[in-house]
């Protein structure tokens, strides 16, 4: 079941940041299972690019080597991981622009299913898809899709195992249920689950005003109104 249209939500909630437990969120109500909003300027792709991802950002580290050589070969080793990742976020982006996805209108995440929706001039398309976290720039905060009760366990797997990785690997820092963070910051995290994970797709679905949640998905299905069907795929070589 795909949620109805709804009036906007709180920017703090919709990010899971006082909602309730065990109920997932769409836009102003709370319907279970599904989440929705409008798509807009944050709906597109992410093109910045990978030189430029780790310059000056700040992230966490904590417990990662007794001293300055292990934290350093941490960060290069996270600096290698987050490449990976904005290369395949650039690549994929490519990808899903030759469809429309960046002019999208209308997206719906059925949690049930995990299925998202998106509504294009001309077009629906649907894919399975997990959050990977949600952005909230008013309260400087990246929240974990794992750590988020919003969301139902089946869509958050994927954050999950970013973070047991993590946590494994000698970075607990990035660990943490809710990190703070600037939108600058936001990206590098989802680079790294991407670069780790591997995925087809990245959406950064808006929530309110400003606010994101970070979508990955798989191939994507695309129905045209004149009855065509077509298969895009970011994972494709």
């Amino acid at each position: 079941m795909l949620v109805r249209r709804g009036r906007s939500c709180s920017r703090a909630t919709a990010c899971g940041h006082r909602s309730p437990p065990g109920r997932a969120l769409c836009r102003g109500r709370l319907l279970s299972p599904g989440v929705s909003g409008r798509s807009g300027v944050w709906g597109h792709c992410v093109c910045s690019r990978a030189s430029d991802r780790l310059r000056g950002v700040d992230v966490p580290e904590g417990g990662v080597g007794a001293g300055g050589a292990g934290r350093a070969g941490a960060r290069a080793d996270l600096g290698v991981l987050s490449l990976r990742g904005q290369g395949l976020i650039d690549r994929m982006d490519r990808v899903h622009a030759s469809w429309g996805l960046g002019a999208a209108r209308r997206w719906d995440l059925d949690q049930e299913s995990g299925v998202i929706a998106w509504s294009a001039p001309g077009c629906t398309a649907t894919a399975p898809a997990q959050v990977l976290g949600t952005f909230a720039p008013r309260a400087g905060t990246w929240l974990w899709a794992w750590a988020n009760r919003s969301l139902l366990s089946g869509v958050s797997r994927d954050s999950r195992s970013f973070c047991d990785w993590a946590q494994a690997n000698g970075h607990p820092g990035l660990a943490r249920p809710r990190i703070d963070a600037d939108e600058r910051t936001a990206s590098v995290f989802a680079a790294l689950a991407i670069g780790l994970i591997g995925v087809g797709g990245y959406y950064r679905a808006p929530v309110g005003a400003s606010s994101y949640m970070a979508v990955v998905f798989g191939p994507v299905t695309v129905r045209a109104v004149d009855g065509g069907v077509r298969v895009f795929d970011g994972a494709a070589r």
